[in-house]
């Protein structure tokens, strides 16, 4: 076999599919936790608000010989939401691609598969970025044209929002107004039929004061129990550190949750990760969650390799709900 032939029998979407599996992923807390492992494959490269806001609380049964239930009732809307992927380049050099003439097919793959996976890396990275902002009910992301960098801009809708009656740092606060926080937050997500499982996720520095009242509390009444330096459970409520960043709108670092902020989200409401089809010919325009395609130059001489993924995910914004449970910084 031709090395050309080669090397590309190990970019193949089957062998690419292969690769994913055997990876050791980079972290992605946030998609995992809340979007889940699994991505939903869209057949198309735009897909509609109306696809993303379908009822997904219990349905009313029907009265036989009635007129069927429609999930949307109307209610959705048939804004498109215009994709946009991430494209990742590499360029193996003649030179590179000599030398590997030279060494067993084992070592070319392994070649490969390193270099894919720097690819992989990067847009894994991105990808659970697009999920914690979408934790936010939109999606303000750097975006790279031909001019520079511009905003790609995508909203979903209101979060909830609660205003607790007592702040977590004010000097009469006890671990029952992070209790009554709790329950009033999870009050209104079940006001919209959501709540089922629920996982709060508290700022750094509204983390450490939830675990300073704990190590406080003296209540016989809200069981706290410190379960890991990560995690506080509060009468139930399990509320765990969320501390990650990421370059988000102004190519700033961002975090994920405010460090004064807490996050409740209803883990089995339905929030999706949607991969949409690619724009590429290669992979014949379907949708994957990365596809290598491959081009031969003659100057430079050697292999352009575009690693492509259009994912989007799809918060169910009413499932959740945040609250500024510190007091703002002066």
């Amino acid at each position: 076999m031709e090395i050309i032939d080669l090397i590309r029998s190990f970019m193949t979407p089957q062998a690419i599919a292969g690769q994913m599996a055997k990876r050791q992923p980079v972290p992605q807390r946030i998609r995992k936790l809340v979007y889940g492992e699994e991505g939903k494959q869209h057949p198309f490269a735009a897909i509609t608000l109306a696809d993303l806001q379908r009822t997904l609380t219990n349905v009313p049964v029907v009265r036989r010989g009635s007129q069927a239930f429609a999930l949307d009732q109307g209610r959705g809307t048939l804004t498109s939401i215009d994709v946009q992927g991430f494209e990742v380049s590499d360029f193996f050099t003649a030179s590179e691609i000599n030398n590997l003439k030279m060494v067993s097919n084992q070592s070319v793959q392994a070649f490969i598969e390193g270099r894919i996976n720097q690819m992989l890396d990067a847009i894994q990275r991105s990808t659970e970025a697009l999920c914690a902002q979408g934790l936010t009910g939109e999606i303000s992301y750097p975006m790279k044209t031909d001019q520079g960098f511009d905003e790609y801009e995508v909203e979903f809708g209101q979060t909830q929002i609660y205003t607790p009656d007592t702040l977590w740092d004010a000097a009469s606060a006890k671990i029952v107004h992070v209790y009554d926080t709790l329950t009033e937050m999870h009050s209104q997500l079940q006001a919209k039929g959501y709540g089922d499982s629920t996982v709060s996720l508290a700022g750094r520095k509204a983390f450490s004061k939830l675990v300073a009242l704990a190590d406080e509390s003296k209540s016989n009444i809200v069981q706290v129990k410190i379960v890991s330096e990560n995690e506080v459970s509060v009468g139930g409520y399990s509320v765990q550190l969320e501390s990650s960043v990421y370059r988000g709108k102004g190519r700033t670092m961002t975090r994920t949750v405010d460090e004064h902020k807490l996050c409740m989200v209803d883990k089995n409401a339905g929030h999706s990760l949607y991969y949409l089809a690619l724009d590429d010919m290669e992979n014949g325009l379907l949708p994957m969650p990365f596809y290598p395609s491959q081009e031969v130059k003659k100057n430079p001489s050697g292999m352009e390799v575009v690693g492509r993924s259009k994912p989007l995910p799809a918060p169910v914004v009413q499932a959740i709900c945040w609250s500024s449970v510190l007091a703002p910084a002066k």
